[in-house]
């Protein structure tokens, strides 16, 4: 497979091999090899796979030059940065506000939203840390809770655990700081890296899932990876030093010796949290169903405003999108507008 070693997006959608592993997942054991050896090329993979799940789930039956030219019009409206991880906004491309099947799970480009404790909800302890400007939240009283990042930035913290992070990321980075276990769904911004600090450990993503174990005063700090490419390295090493981690993947760090260990794993599950083995692939579900789903993966609740969803359904590859993203896609495909507080999310009519 080394002629796929330079590959942009364009090439991977006219690849007859790539496009037969997407839809009918053949030679998968091949491609896992292949993903393993060059995860550098993981992102372009999966907005490729994500066009062409939009425009097919593969039982439609569309001819080539159709998913060509149906692809062609998707791609049309990625930015020129697009092969660097950049897209532009969902809502801006024309096929996607028409197109039948709503599967979408590529970076979407949302504002960037300053949380503030009212709309963090009232089941956590919430501080504001003078003269640092953050948050710091404290799961104190749920088995695990979600928190949304200024970013639109998921993550789901197990209890007793302990996450900071500032009101407002800066344009460079974002940073938080993590105690105890959570799962976490980076919004996609390779222009703004994401860093979380566990102590002796730092993970680096530009967008991704993943789960981190750092309970104070254990020796072993835990990351499992659901998807994506993650960096893990030591606080006294650079990041040139870092291991590079991918989908199915766990690392153990040794906090004392500051060793790193890597083994391939069967399931991405390090903290037994729904959200870490729900997939959120949905075909003709009814929505009922889907947000019953959410509620299950996320720890929220909803509730609706005079809006009838009864005969509505969704056919959508979520994927590793924040809830944020999740809820603005399911609402532009069934006409509905979501309220975050806290855990409780409002549904109303778009």
């Amino acid at each position: 497979m080394n002629k796929y070693k330079n590959f942009a997006i364009d090439d991977w959608l006219n690849d007859v091999p790539f496009r037969e592993w997407v839809y009918f997942d053949k030679s998968s054991d091949s491609w896992a090899t292949y993903l393993a050896a060059y995860p550098e090329q993981l992102q372009d993979i999966e907005k490729a796979k994500t066009i062409l799940l939009a425009v097919t789930d593969g039982t439609t039956k569309l001819s080539q030059s159709e998913i060509n030219e149906n692809a062609s019009t998707i791609l049309s409206k990625l930015d020129r940065n697009a092969r660097t991880g950049h897209v532009v906004k969902w809502w801006q491309s024309r096929w996607l506000q028409v197109a039948s099947v709503f599967l979408i799970a590529v970076t979407l480009g949302f504002l960037a939203l300053i949380k503030t404790a009212d709309s963090i909800g009232t089941n956590q302890l919430v501080s504001m840390l003078s003269g640092d400007n953050d948050v710091q939240v404290i799961n104190s009283t749920q088995d695990f809770q979600s928190v949304q990042l200024p970013d639109g930035s998921s993550v789901i913290l197990k209890r007793n655990g302990k996450l900071t992070y500032p009101l407002k990321f800066e344009e460079a980075s974002r940073i938080v700081n993590l105690e105890g276990e959570a799962f976490f769904e980076v919004k996609k911004n390779s222009k703004q890296p994401f860093y979380v600090y566990t102590g002796a450990m730092i993970t680096k993503v530009t967008g991704t899932s993943f789960s981190i174990r750092a309970n104070r005063g254990e020796k072993e700090i835990g990351m499992v990876v659901k998807t994506g490419v993650v960096k893990i390295y030591a606080d006294d090493s650079s990041e040139r030093e870092a291991n590079i981690l991918t989908a199915n993947q766990k690392a153990s760090f040794m906090v004392e010796s500051k060793l790193i260990t890597v083994e391939q794993v069967d399931k991405p599950v390090l903290i037994d949290l729904p959200a870490e083995t729900q997939t959120f692939a949905f075909k003709r579900t009814p929505i009922v169903a889907v947000l019953h789903e959410l509620e299950q993966g996320y720890g929220v609740e909803f509730e609706t405003n005079d809006f009838d969803f009864d005969t509505k359904t969704l056919t959508a590859q979520l994927g590793d999108e924040p809830l944020e993203s999740k809820l603005e896609m399911i609402g532009a495909a069934i006409g509905a507008r979501f309220e975050m507080k806290g855990k409780l999310i409002t549904i109303n009519k778009n």
